[in-house]
């Protein structure tokens, strides 16, 4: 029985540290893409940031825009990944074209 007991503490322990390194490591907030965004196009109208999908270790942001002269939205979304040291870096940024409008 003792072992059983031990085993249970254990299996407690593990799953406290993993609930913490899980909770230590948050994707950027949506604020910081829209930010990353317009460095990278500063002549565009950002409409919206969002996460939209997305695990532990990815999470997909939505960025719906305008360009000057166009009232077309288009929609790019970018990956970010953990990478393992508490840091989301951009993974690659892929356009998916013209958005329908909501």
């Amino acid at each position: 029985m003792v072992s059983g007991i031990h085993s249970w503490r254990a299996g407690c322990a593990a799953a406290l540290l993993a609930l913490a390194f899980t909770c230590c490591s948050h994707a950027p907030s949506d604020d910081a893409v829209r930010a990353d965004f317009l460095r990278e196009h500063p002549d565009v109208t950002v409409e919206s940031v969002a996460v939209g999908e997305g695990d532990g270790s990815a999470a997909y942001f939505h960025s719906r825009y305008k360009t000057p002269g166009d009232e077309t939205v288009y929609e790019d979304v970018w990956q970010f990944l953990d990478d393992g040291e508490k840091q989301w870096k951009l993974n690659h940024n892929e356009t998916l074209g013209k958005a329908r409008r909501q």
